[in-house]
């Protein structure tokens, strides 16, 4: 279950990063540095951009570090931030993509234990090629919610929407992931 604000342990950090403490932005980045890199490849589909993204997350925090006490959700601050360099480097370049198969098998690369043998390989391929026909905003949203490990709340704070759409653009993803997967693929 989610917590509806942050823990001791992080809202400690903060006030330690305020006052300008880098320990306090290291401890940050080795709690939340795995989910954002998640998010910045599942968006960007290039492994060496989304850690280029991840560090200059932590680098965009470390220079506005007085505003650290006004957050209420660390890990959807960071996001929201990651979110938006993400987009300023789709808009700035002309992007290509790697393999898909090759960028969502990096991000995968964590799972461990019983969520490894789970993963069927075949109805991977498809939703990842089919994540990458969507629009930016229902990829957004599914990349915030199940990389990014937020709650339907935290993302609509995240990207500035109401809870309603959140919930009609994560709907509409998933319906649009199984229509492109193949039909009513109910594993996706």
């Amino acid at each position: 279950m989610k917590k509806n604000s942050q823990t001791s342990s992080t809202d400690q950090l903060l006030k330690a990063l305020a006052k300008g403490d880098l320990s306090a932005l290291e401890e940050l980045y080795r709690i939340h540095a795995a989910n954002l890199y998640k998010y910045a490849v599942r968006i960007l589909a290039n492994p060496t951009e989304a850690e280029d993204m991840v560090h200059e997350v932590f680098l965009r925090i470390w220079k506005n570090k007085e505003k650290c006490l006004s957050v209420t959700y660390f890990r959807a601050w960071a996001l929201r931030i990651c979110s938006n360099i993400c987009i300023d480097r789709k808009r700035k370049a002309d992007y290509r993509h790697v393999k898909i198969s090759e960028a969502m098998q990096i991000a995968l690369s964590e799972a461990k234990g019983p969520e490894k043998t789970v993963i069927d390989n075949e109805i991977l391929a498809k939703a990842s090629e089919a994540f990458y026909t969507l629009s930016f905003e229902h990829q957004q949203v599914l990349a915030l919610s199940f990389d990014g490990d937020l709650s339907v709340t935290e993302i609509a704070d995240t990207i500035d929407c109401s809870v309603r759409t959140v919930h009609y653009r994560i709907a509409e993803a998933i319906k649009r992931l199984r229509m492109a997967s193949g039909g009513n693929n109910e594993d996706i």
